[in-house]
């Protein structure tokens, strides 16, 4: 989270263009250098960059993510503000592309060899190759122009109507991830001796396949899970902004254009917390899923 604090703090601020001329309407003209002076002072850009920096790292360790030049506020409301909404479309992704991967993974495996496993995998080849801003927009285009079946953007106050295709085609590409690291790691199962055994007590395919075989085949499944929290994070940015939904991915990318340096900073740490946190519950669940981890 520190290297990921410098690497972005650094970059927008090598990028070129000032933050006051981006925020100053152009039709006031040349602004008198004493309040141009006032205004720097005010946002604390007057100081060295280490000093900024340092700042902003003593202000964050006390909950204080800085003050927005755009929105004259401070960073977290901002960002809390607008948090709800990729919760909801980041769970909703991850929720589709659990249930689909996981299940088009096992399908594969236990048809191994067959058109379904061939059919299955090129599918998620397709998917996992493809761009998400394409995506959305096929999506935009079959289902709300063509047969007027989902609003094509926007968010409404949370109508559900506007959340599947967001979720759809955040959810996708990852479940394309999920289905080709579940099929390798069932494959790797079914063939051990202990699933021949339970197969020769009479089991049936369903109690073998799920009770068996899915739960030993989990672990690298969930960590592949567990990564791809910080990938629907991060295709949220593009996502949010195809669609127009008012969350953290479309805030980062108007405040990246307005140069307003403490949101960016706030967001990508919160996505670098959000990121942490998620594969320390994945490695916790080891322990579930296999008794001879301890930790």
């Amino acid at each position: 989270m520190l290297g990921i604090s410098l690497v972005i703090f650094l970059v927008m601020n090598v990028m070129p263009g000032d933050p006051l001329a981006i925020l100053v309407d152009p039709k006031l003209g040349n602004l008198d250098p004493k309040a141009v002076e006032l205004m720097r002072a005010k946002w604390g850009l007057d100081q060295p960059l280490y000093v900024q920096y340092l700042t902003f790292l003593k202000n964050a360790l006390h909950g204080d993510l800085g003050y927005s030049y755009r929105f004259d506020q401070s960073v977290t409301w901002v960002v809390l503000e607008r948090f709800p909404a990729t919760i909801e479309l980041a769970l909703a992704a991850w929720i589709i592309a659990t249930l689909l991967g996981t299940t088009a993974g096992v399908s594969a495996a236990v048809r191994h060899q067959t058109w379904f496993d061939t059919g299955s995998m090129l599918v998620a080849l397709i998917g996992v190759s493809m761009p998400v801003f394409w995506l959305g927009l096929m999506l935009m285009y079959v289902l709300a122009v063509r047969l007027h079946l989902l609003p094509p953007s926007g968010y409404e106050g949370g109508d559900l109507r506007y959340l599947v295709m967001p979720a759809l085609t955040l959810g996708l590409a990852s479940a394309a991830v999920v289905a080709r690291v579940t099929r390798s790691a069932m494959l790797n199962v079914i063939r051990n001796e202990y699933i021949t055994t339970a197969r020769s007590k009479g089991l049936s395919e369903r109690v073998v396949i799920y009770r068996h075989a899915l739960r030993n085949a989990m672990i690298p499944v969930t960590t592949i899970m567990g990564i791809q929290v910080g990938s629907l994070l991060s295709g949220a940015v593009v996502t949010e902004t195809v669609f127009s939904w008012p969350g953290l991915g479309r805030l980062v990318i108007d405040s990246i254009m307005f140069r307003d340096l403490p949101v960016v900073q706030g967001c990508v740490l919160l996505f670098a917390v959000i990121f942490v946190l998620s594969n320390l519950v994945v490695d916790v669940f080891y322990a579930y899923l296999d008794p001879r981890i301890r930790y």
